[in-house]
């Protein structure tokens, strides 16, 4: 169990040592609790922290549930099997997507992202603080994907579920964890300390991490 995200990090950090001091490699942290995890890895490394503005499609009547995500440049990616099986209606994953495209944007306004193209790295480490369902990270892939052409794309994240570490392994260059869970009921419950995460935090961390 680790700490807290900043502790999180600063473990997750010591099996990326191969990036250290690497100028062709940047960390993108995905918002909130991934910058915290993101900035503690940033230091230890001493490459640069961006952040990417991203947001999960949440099922009908139960908005824990991720049926997809959406990402800057009007990327997405849809979990059809879990779309098809819930019955979700065209009306309402059209609505969700218009609502949550619109709160990326004004995520990317808030933290000040400018984004019309990916800046030029080798290496881009994606960074969060737990991966569940994967649906924020494979909007993420896929923008990369799209952008960057055959650059390397690294998941970084102190746990993942252990179906989607297996799904991940096939669909990028790396996976970097410091434990996989087939017991996976929420990112929190690997954390003594999980607050949430406010606006002026991820700000503050990301001033820091561009520092690097």
């Amino acid at each position: 169990m680790f700490k807290d995200r900043k502790d999180a990090g600063h473990r997750l950090s010591r099996k990326l040592t191969e990036y250290k001091s690497r100028q062709d490699s940047l960390i993108i942290a995905l918002p909130r609790g991934g910058v915290v995890v993101g900035k503690a890895v940033a230091e230890n490394l001493l490459i640069p922290l961006m952040l990417l503005p991203v947001k999960k499609l949440s099922a009908p009547l139960n908005p824990e549930l991720a049926i997809g995500a959406v990402t800057m440049g009007e990327v997405k990616y849809l979990d059809w099997d879990l779309i098809d099986k819930l019955n979700v209606h065209n009306d309402f994953l059209s609505e969700e997507i218009r609502k949550k495209y619109s709160i990326v944007a004004e995520q990317a306004e808030l933290y000040k992202t400018k984004l019309d193209r990916l800046p030029e790295y080798k290496n881009y480490l994606v960074v969060d603080d737990g991966i569940a369902t994967g649906s924020t990270a494979r909007a993420v892939i896929n923008l990369l994907k799209k952008q960057a052409g055959k650059k390397r794309i690294i998941i970084a994240a102190p746990v993942i579920s252990k179906d989607v570490d297996m799904e991940f392994k096939k669909e990028v260059d790396s996976v970097i964890t410091l434990l996989v869970s087939d017991e996976f009921r929420a990112v929190g419950q690997f954390y003594r300390s999980f607050d949430q995460v406010t606006d002026d935090e991820v700000i503050k961390n990301l001033k820091k991490g561009e520092e690097n």
